[in-house]
């Protein structure tokens, strides 16, 4: 699909989370009114949005291409939604729905679902075993990280602390070598998790040697954030 909004650029979102709320918001509006119009335009609209642009392969390519869209522009959603401020993350579960329908073994959007099944109390062991389904699976290491800190969260609430270590042990691994301000934005609402040792020894490092006899000179190879 090709389109002249750069709103479902991939990175996108990592420049969304610097808007005003304000600019949030009409950016998350510009993308449902795009959802809309491939979703009840006609064929010439759709070919003007990149859509059906092989018209003579047939309505039945024409309607994949369609889903197609519709799927990765419900992904971009859900994340616009956690990224927004406030986060708006509960409001994702259709757009979540619509993307894995196309592609059910997509392992971020299920890290995702899970984690918006998690702010519903009664539906904790949905969104266990919707976790539990994909944490095998190699993923984005910063999806993995944030949805275990957010299912420890969730079993915390209700009691289940042996659990809830066990997910933040795993997620606390998944943290491993990533820079100190990706750690602190994924966990900054987890009061446990940043207590953990590993954790804090992540985001307070200990100060290099200084150079002399004996301490050899090293290029610096940290990522910066």
């Amino acid at each position: 699909m090709s389109t002249s909004t750069f709103i479902l650029d991939p990175y996108f979102g990592e420049l969304f989370s610097s808007y005003t709320p304000a600019q949030q918001a009409a950016h998350i509006d510009s993308l449902r009114t795009l959802m809309d119009k491939i979703q009840s335009g006609d064929a010439h609209a759709r070919r003007e949005m990149g859509i059906m642009s092989h018209p003579e392969d047939g309505e039945e390519d024409a309607e994949d291409e369609v889903r197609v869209a519709l799927a990765q522009c419900s992904w971009q959603m859900a994340q616009l939604l956690r990224f927004s401020s406030p986060p708006r993350l509960a409001e994702a579960e259709p757009y979540l729905r619509t993307a894995l329908a196309h592609a059910p073994n997509d392992t971020d959007p299920t890290l995702y679902l899970a984690v918006v099944l998690s702010l519903t109390p009664a539906r904790g062991e949905e969104a266990l075993a919707t976790y539990n389904a994909v944490i095998n699976v190699s993923g984005n290491v910063y999806t993995n990280a944030w949805a275990g800190a957010a299912l420890a969260r969730m079993l915390r609430r209700t009691g289940r602390t042996t659990e809830a270590q066990a997910l933040e042990t795993r997620a606390v691994a998944a943290l491993d070598g990533l820079p100190p301000a990706s750690v602190r934005m994924l966990l900054s609402d987890n009061v446990a998790i940043l207590e953990h040792p590993a954790v804090r020894a992540l985001l307070n490092p200990e100060p290099a040697p200084t150079a002399g006899a004996g301490v050899p000179l090293r290029r610096s190879t940290a990522v910066t954030a």
